[in-house]
């Protein structure tokens, strides 16, 4: 979530960029990855994303926005999550997942994992089986099962 005391002043004058923006009306999905898109999808979506933003009236002021506020999901001004962040000088992050597949995409954007921190849920009945199959066949971080 981005740092909302970074947000401009709910003043006119700092969104009017937006009402000239190529993507506005556009669907969400151009912009904002889906929870299981991967690559080769992820990246065709982003480049197809970028090519929007290219010839976008307001991709100045959009960039400065997201890089401004540390905007981190979507493409905003031109710009990935993983722009940004190498924009920003962000070298390290938390992980707060117990799939270690986020892990190895996390490090194949150059970043590095400062700490995981495995996101635990109490095992039930109901859901021991699946748990325990995530952790034996996926390699996820779950001490409950």
């Amino acid at each position: 979530m981005p740092d909302i005391s970074r947000l401009p002043k709910p003043l006119v004058a700092h969104w009017e960029w937006q009402i000239q923006a190529a993507c506005r009306g556009m669907d969400d999905s151009v912009f904002f990855h889906p929870p299981d898109e991967r690559d080769p999808d992820r990246s065709r979506r982003i480049e197809n994303a970028k090519a929007i933003c290219e010839s976008c009236p307001a991709i100045t002021e959009c960039r400065a926005y997201a890089l401004g506020v540390r905007e981190p999901y979507g493409i905003w001004g031109g710009l990935s999550e993983h722009d940004r962040a190498s924009l920003l000088g962000v070298r390290s992050m938390r992980l707060l997942s117990n799939n270690p597949r986020k892990l190895v995409g996390i490090e194949g954007y150059g970043l590095s994992v400062s700490e995981w921190l495995p996101l635990e849920i109490p095992a039930q009945d109901s859901t021991r089986r699946y748990l325990k199959t995530k952790k034996e066949k996926m390699g996820h971080k779950l001490s409950s099962v």
